[in-house]
């Protein structure tokens, strides 16, 4: 049994910390999927209601937790694809359209504009429900400031909030750090 993982949530957007619950996707070796149980969705969930404010529905059965995996893994390639500077994948934004229609199927709508999608609690109490809302209301918006981090191992998202967005790592004294020490070592080489 693995240890309890203590997250580090630094997305900096809800969306953004479910795509990073998959640990160094740059390197097939080290690879981690963080959500693989309903504990530790539960554990997830309640560092995300501390860090954001959101309460998200429990995860009841793994049908549910896959649906999750399946709407990060969906984000997760429309990031990649982005980040690489080519056009999203047909498959990825048709499964992620598909997904946003079936949710709001089951929403209500503000009647003041901006208008704004809610779920509607006599049709769902799904997390992947509140989650899906979240995750194309990012992808509809300004990604500008939205980074992959510099270490390509790491391949965590993150929102650059600084004065003058050059953020380059998901976190500055750990995957920043690695990349300095290498970076070092290959100019002593």
């Amino acid at each position: 049994m693995r240890d309890e993982y203590t997250w580090t949530l630094v997305g900096g957007d809800l969306a953004l910390d479910l795509c990073n619950t998959r640990s160094w996707r740059g390197d097939p070796d080290r690879n981690i999927e963080r959500l693989c149980s309903l504990t530790e969705y539960d554990s997830w969930r309640e560092a995300v209601a501390q860090v954001h404010g959101t309460e998200l529905p429990a995860v009841t059965d793994k049908a549910e937790l896959a649906r999750i995996h399946l709407l990060r893994d969906t984000v997760l390639q429309v990031l990649d694809t982005r980040a690489g500077d080519r056009e999203a994948s047909g498959d990825a934004t048709r499964r992620l359209f598909e997904m946003w229609m079936s949710t709001l199927s089951r929403c209500t709508v503000s009647n003041s504009v901006p208008m704004r999608w809610s779920i509607d609690p006599t049709r769902s109490t799904a997390a992947s429900d509140q989650l899906t809302l979240h995750c194309v209301e990012v992808l509809s918006g300004n990604l500008d400031l939205v980074r992959r981090c510099g270490l390509d191992e790491c391949s965590w998202y993150f929102r650059d909030t600084t004065r003058n967005h050059s953020r380059r790592w998901c976190m500055a004294d750990e995957c920043g750090n690695r990349y300095r020490v290498r970076a070092y070592a290959r100019r002593r080489k």
